[in-house]
């Protein structure tokens, strides 16, 4: 029986996780999986806003007929008021998790005629394994964060043991270096779910803690990510951790970038304004789909605007947005995965700067602008943007490393 012929019968359920660009980020790949494999079904699960938000922003033209969105329950208990933890309604959507993705796979299952026999799911979604292994499927988990970060997963245990035995006194300071390729962070740059301090460990820190004894089982792991953009010791070592890790690229950018539409089509008028504009001159701010500076802040930016780049939280697809378009940054890092983004972003890369403070205040944006948009550092960090992008835009090529690994992901589906 031939691959073609064999994969009609195969069908693929996508499980997302619905808050930040996780979401968003998993569609991107299931959209390109799916033009690579247009006669295998693809189920893609998430919640009614998750899927009303990211399936609109994209024309009917661009999703293949081969994806279809279910929607499963976000776990909220009816008339529930909640609290200041932001964590709330992550961990009632967690908590629920399991039970509402199991309804909707049925869903997809009587609806198609066939079985699921590939799990591709988010990999904070850790039940997936145990999931998958019920149902005799591939479990392929995605990491959306970069690299370093899933190292940080991989090792959580050996992290939260030094740092207690060291009573966290030299929480600022003390590096990573114990963690192969993790010697330029710190123990500050990480999450609370990674390393839980003053409020203990959350529900959603319990299950992250899991990743690192789940990711062995997994049929394969996809990387949001390069592997030209790593260092050799965190590559050999995750390689080592999983054989079948692959670097598909960034998932939610157009590699090369598109060209821009003409100037007049645009009715808001920012492309007309742009172009009035020097060179060098113009700093886009941009805080992602959850993270919001407080009110003081907001002030604090547009005062040092108007006096007066990519001013950003840190979000990884923010990240690679940057690096994909030669732009260095000026960081807040606000939470999860933030801080180790921003730790790469100014120290190992050297293609943005972090503002002064743990808050963005009118004096210290100002010199990062000034920096960044003047003097000789801010041509610097030019200079290693477009050294990155160019090596993105090589491993997209046909016969670059993210084409090849995505291949062999595909390679990886049809023998499910």
């Amino acid at each position: 029986m031939s691959t073609t012929q064999s994969s009609k019968e195969q069908h693929v359920a996508v499980l997302a996780f619905p808050f930040g660009s996780h979401d968003l980020t998993i569609l991107g790949l299931t959209r390109r999986l799916a033009r690579a494999l247009p006669n295998v079904q693809f189920s893609f699960l998430s919640t009614a806003k998750s899927n009303d938000s990211i399936f609109s922003a994209f024309k009917l033209e661009d999703l293949p007929n081969n994806v279809k969105p279910y929607n499963v329950d976000d776990g909220i208990p009816p008339n529930h008021v909640f609290s200041e933890n932001p964590l709330e309604i992550l961990e009632f959507f967690l908590k629920a998790a399991p039970g509402n993705f199991k309804k909707g796979l049925d869903v997809a299952e009587l609806e198609s005629g066939k079985k699921v026999n590939c799990l591709i799911a988010d990999m904070f979604l850790t039940f997936v394994a145990d999931m998958a292994k019920g149902m005799e499927a591939s479990w392929i988990p995605l990491c959306v964060a970069v690299p370093y970060v899933l190292s940080a997963h991989v090792y959580t245990d050996l992290i939260r043991r030094l740092y207690n035995n060291d009573d966290g006194a030299n929480f600022e300071t003390q590096t990573l270096g114990f963690i192969p390729g993790l010697n330029g962070f710190r123990f500050s740059d990480l999450s609370e779910e990674i390393l839980p301090r003053e409020s203990g460990e959350s529900f959603f820190s319990y299950e992250l803690s899991k990743i690192g004894c789940l990711l062995p089982q997994a049929t394969a792991i996809v990387m949001n990510f390069c592997q030209e953009l790593y260092s050799a010791p965190l590559l050999e070592d995750l390689k080592s951790v999983s054989p079948n890790s692959l670097n598909v690229g960034f998932l939610t950018q157009e590699l090369p970038p598109p060209e821009l539409p003409p100037s007049d089509s645009d009715q808001t008028g920012c492309l007309l304004w742009l172009d009035k504009q020097e060179p060098k001159s113009v700093a886009y701010i941009g805080f992602g789909t959850v993270a919001i500076p407080e009110g003081n802040e907001l002030t604090a930016i547009a005062e040092a605007l108007e006096e007066s780049v990519f001013v950003t939280h840190c979000g990884a697809n923010s990240v690679f947005e940057s690096v994909a378009n030669e732009v260095p940054m000026i960081c807040r890092p606000m939470f999860g995965d933030h801080g180790v983004n921003g730790r790469l972003v100014e120290e190992i890369w050297g293609i943005g700067v972090k503002v002064e403070g743990i808050v963005f205040n009118k004096s210290g944006l100002l010199k990062s602008l000034e920096l960044v948009l003047g003097q000789e550092q801010g041509r610097e960090m030019r200079q290693k943007s477009r050294s990155l992008r160019e090596l993105v835009l090589k491993a997209a090529e046909p016969s670059g490393s993210a084409s090849q690994d995505f291949k062999t992901l595909v390679e990886t589906i049809l023998n499910s």
